[in-house]
């Protein structure tokens, strides 16, 4: 991937340093790669740093990774991290591979609801946000016999 500037931010979504190859003072990744898989949109990102850089110590579990590539935005948990004295190896899912992860158990609701209600049910973690809603005004009733993951069951509804 040609240089991007990658914002390192913690887990309140504050910006905590940038990664960019190109700022002589900044933290310098290499060995990165960018992966993204056809079903859901998910994607995974891992790369390579100094660990004697001041800003490695944001390289964490839990904080995220934000950066624009192509024309499209990515925002990556980190969740897994490698670190040596000499190097920090970093992987980092996208928040919809979040929702392949997690599982939902049967479900029944007691009422007719909106999708926004079914959609802040199964989003309970505010992973993604709901932007146009061209069914607001529509309410069913739902059931699920079985568990699926939080991103089937978003995209039954």
């Amino acid at each position: 991937m040609e240089n991007v500037r990658i914002a390192i931010l913690n887990a309140y979504d504050r910006v905590c340093a940038f990664m960019d190859n190109e700022a002589p003072d900044a933290l310098h990744y290499d060995s990165d790669e960018l992966c993204s898989y056809r079903e859901g949109s998910a994607n995974t990102y891992s790369f390579k740093a100094s660990a004697k850089h001041g800003d490695s110590k944001y390289l964490a579990e839990g904080n995220k990774l934000s950066f624009r590539h192509d024309g499209q935005d990515y925002y990556f948990n980190i969740v897994k991290i490698y670190k040596t004295e000499y190097e920090v190896e970093v992987t980092g899912y996208s928040t919809v591979f979040e929702l392949l992860n997690e599982e939902a158990d049967i479900y029944r609701s007691a009422r007719a609801m909106t999708f926004a209600e079914y959609f802040n049910e199964f989003n309970f973690e505010k992973t993604l946000e709901l932007g146009i809603n061209e069914v607001s005004d529509k309410s069913l009733s739902y059931e699920w016999t079985g568990t699926s993951t939080l991103l089937a069951r978003i995209f039954s509804l």
